[in-house]
């Protein structure tokens, strides 16, 4: 059995994924997983534990990048190859949750919640355009991010800090601090 990390316990059942447990991962950590296959403990567990125990969603953001539809059209052939593969692999078994639309998945009336706080969190300048949409899903549809990105944490704390942002947050109640997001501190 693959040994749990320190931040498994703040991945909770989500109702909206038929009560399974559910993460979503950005670029980075996909990138970790299907391209560099350096996988320590952490990873090891993120990509081999059972989906039942675990799953992994990309969002559409994350799947047009792993693609080379998005940002990183740019990327060798070789490894765009490689992350299809790996997608099509994790994703036949059941690890893999892919939202293949523009927006990611939402349950009934997030959609204006989800665009209004994505506004807010591109106007301040701390979440980079290609990381914003993963960061709002976490927020919005409270999923926990895995991130390898050392920048990141402090970006979405300085993010949160917006007053746009924490209005958007708290009026429609959702995570307001970087541990409730972020699985990584």
């Amino acid at each position: 059995m693959i040994s749990r990390p320190a931040w498994y316990p703040k991945v909770t059942r989500h109702p909206d994924y038929n009560d399974e447990k559910i993460i979503l991962v950005d670029a980075n950590a996909f990138s970790d997983m299907a391209i560099r296959e350096h996988w320590d403990d952490e990873l090891s567990f993120v990509v081999n534990s059972p989906a039942s125990e675990l799953r992994i969603k990309l969002n559409g953001q994350v799947f047009h990048e792993a693609i080379g539809a998005g940002a990183e059209a740019g990327m060798s052939a070789e490894w765009l190859q490689r992350q299809r593969r790996f997608i099509d692999v994790y994703r036949a078994n059941g690890k893999i949750l892919i939202d293949d639309s523009p927006v990611p998945f939402f349950a009934t009336g997030r959609l204006t919640i989800y665009h209004t706080v994505l506004r807010a969190v591109l106007e301040t300048g701390n979440v980079s355009k290609e990381d914003a949409p993963i960061v709002t899903d976490a927020i919005v549809n409270r999923i926990p991010l895995y991130t390898r990105e050392r920048r990141l944490p402090e970006g979405i704390a300085k993010a949160l800090n917006n007053k746009l942002v924490k209005a958007g947050i708290k009026a429609n109640l959702l995570w307001e601090r970087p541990e409730q997001i972020l699985l990584r501190s």
